[in-house]
């Protein structure tokens, strides 16, 4: 006699064809799929143990057999998701806001002139003269947006960042280069000494400006805002070096 058993109380069915690999209930209320016994196995079993309509055990339809939910341990998501990367294609929606995308970079941008103008007019009562002074801070802060600009590219390439648009990203990097520099200029102007000490202190300074100023200014992460602000700054160091040892 063709025979399945249930795995819970271990009770023997009739088996019928229609029962392959569906899923039936045990009057002990467990809930299996069906498997035929082997026939060589199959023990004598009471034609009249079977489920109230007399047929065997009762399949209840698949949408209404309940699946058991796996517990999920606590403080852990099931499925974790990664938060979707954003693509040049929607570069415009990194852009936080209007005023930390455009107004602050242009008002940067504006503080860093202003400093280079009030430096160049300090200067004037010396030997040198405002206007050379000025045009020698430019040429300084000119050097600082290209290699900024630079270093950027060489970032973005290595690391996969995307800054935006070209036209909002080039406005930032503007503005944090010569604001930078600016800062740079003035805190170096102010050791009088031969020593290092005042660029030293005014390349620190450069560095924390441009963090502060790209996690302002674009949608990173820590770790991509640190290590674009590192091709930078070491770029920008290396063009320092090359042009103080001509």
């Amino acid at each position: 006699m063709r025979t399945f058993g249930c795995p819970s109380c271990h009770a023997k069915f009739a088996w019928k064809d229609a029962y392959l690999n569906r899923k039936v209930s045990c009057k002990c209320g467990c809930v299996f799929e069906a498997f035929e016994d082997p026939e060589e196995a199959a023990p004598q079993v009471d034609p009249y143990d079977v489920a109230d309509d007399g047929e065997g055990p009762a399949v209840p339809p698949a949408s209404t057999v309940a699946q058991p939910a796996m517990p999920a341990a606590a403080g852990i998501t099931p499925y974790p998701t990664r938060p979707t990367r954003i693509t040049a294609d929607t570069a415009g929606a990194r852009d936080v806001s209007t005023f930390r995308g455009v107004v602050l970079p242009i008002a940067l941008l504006a503080v860093g002139v202003a400093l280079l103008i009030v430096q160049g007019l300090t200067l004037s009562s010396q030997e040198v003269s405002a206007g050379r002074a000025i045009a020698l801070n430019g040429v300084f802060l000119g050097l600082m947006v290209l290699t900024m600009l630079a270093g950027a590219a060489i970032a973005g390439s290595l690391l996969g960042v995307d800054f935006g648009s070209l036209g909002l990203a080039t406005l930032k990097f503007t503005a944090a280069a010569v604001f930078a520099g600016a800062i740079a200029l003035a805190v170096a102007g102010m050791d009088k000494s031969d020593s290092l000490t005042g660029p030293v202190v005014a390349w620190h300074l450069v560095f924390i400006i441009y963090w502060v100023c790209f996690h302002l200014f674009f949608d990173l992460d820590l770790q991509e805002n640190l290590m674009s602000v590192a091709v930078i700054a070491f770029m920008q160091a290396a063009v320092a070096c090359i042009l103080w040892t001509i």
